[in-house]
């Protein structure tokens, strides 16, 4: 058995890979971050293959990729990496995910099931759209908060008339206009 493991990157993905023993089979290596270039890469490992790579945005597009190369994908929980030790760059993060999974220490999150995947996407949107919106909420009401002007809800009303005078408590216009602009991001959260 061969454990692989990928420290994904937006454009640079490092890849490393350990024998069953703990020897190196692959050192710590660049290449780039598309179908291409990986799939030439875990091809060349000898099978059977483990793969092993962090939780993040290329998760599910690589675990699609992978999974027809390698005998098991584990899809690593960020969170509880940080408790098997300090990540220190790419090729040691690629290294110690090898490492990690040769020796069972790695514990995985689902992915797979692509009847689940429209599932996540629109709980992860979701669950972005909320956030953001929280976020310019709470910046709207930081901006009246920073004038000593308190209960800046009314601000969110669908009352135009109402939010008018809320906004017309504002003394700067540079103020007024930030949250004008934050009213509009949050016309398209909403």
């Amino acid at each position: 058995m061969h454990y692989i493991g990928i420290d994904v990157g937006k454009e640079v993905s490092v890849i490393c890979a350990k024998k069953q023993g703990g020897g190196l089979y692959l050192k710590s290596t660049p290449i780039a971050t598309d179908s291409k270039a990986l799939t030439t890469a875990i091809k060349s490992v000898p099978e059977p293959r483990k793969i092993a790579f962090e939780e993040g945005c290329e998760a599910s597009w690589l675990y699609t990729l992978m999974s027809p190369m390698a005998d098991e994908v584990v899809v690593a929980n960020r969170k509880k990496l940080k408790t098997l030790g300090e990540q220190k760059g790419d090729k040691i993060d690629a290294y110690n995910l090898a490492e990690w999974l040769r020796v069972g220490a790695i514990s995985g999150v689902w992915h797979g099931a692509t009847k689940w995947q429209r599932h996540r996407e629109l709980a992860n949107g979701y669950e972005a759209l909320t956030r953001d919106t929280t976020r310019v909420k709470n910046r709207i009401s930081c901006v009246f908060r920073s004038m000593g002007i308190m209960g800046g809800s009314e601000v969110y009303d669908k009352d135009i008339k109402k939010v008018k005078a809320k906004i017309k408590e504002l003394k700067l216009p540079e103020q007024r206009m930030k949250v004008e602009l934050y009213l509009e991001e949050l016309k398209v959260l909403e």
